[in-house]
């Protein structure tokens, strides 16, 4: 192996490790997500009727956003996956507001983790040529 293919593989464990990363993190959000989801849809009969329609959108912005998040972080996106999981904290979970925490929590960490030169999260890019 000469030195030009060494410097342009990657460590398979730290790749590994990566991988194994994102893909918990993308379970995290999707069973985050989906945990809102079920507590917001629980809780619609009991809002008022005017409210009713407003409670609805939140919930379906917010679980967008949050599975959207979930594919994202397992494409390497983790900046946009961050900001979407910060955004899926619009639905309505009511008394259950904890489930909340736990996407922004992620969230926080994704943005955060999106700015390191040696992110847990994001792949290593090959040194240019």
């Amino acid at each position: 192996m000469d030195d030009a293919t060494a410097t342009t593989t990657l460590d398979p464990l730290d790749d590994h490790g990566r991988r194994r990363r994102r893909l918990v993190a993308a379970w995290s959000a999707a069973v985050a997500t989906v945990s809102m989801t079920v507590v917001a849809l629980l809780g619609l009969p009991a809002t008022t009727v005017d409210g009713r329609p407003l409670v609805l959108a939140a919930t379906i912005v917010g679980t967008a956003a949050g599975l959207a998040a979930a594919w994202l972080v397992t494409r390497g996106r983790t900046r946009l996956a961050g900001l979407l999981l910060v955004l899926a904290i619009v639905t309505p979970t009511f008394a259950a507001a904890a489930l909340n925490l736990v996407a922004l929590a992620l969230g926080i960490v994704l943005i955060v983790d999106s700015f390191r030169s040696d992110g847990l999260f994001r792949d290593v890019a090959a040194p240019p040529h």
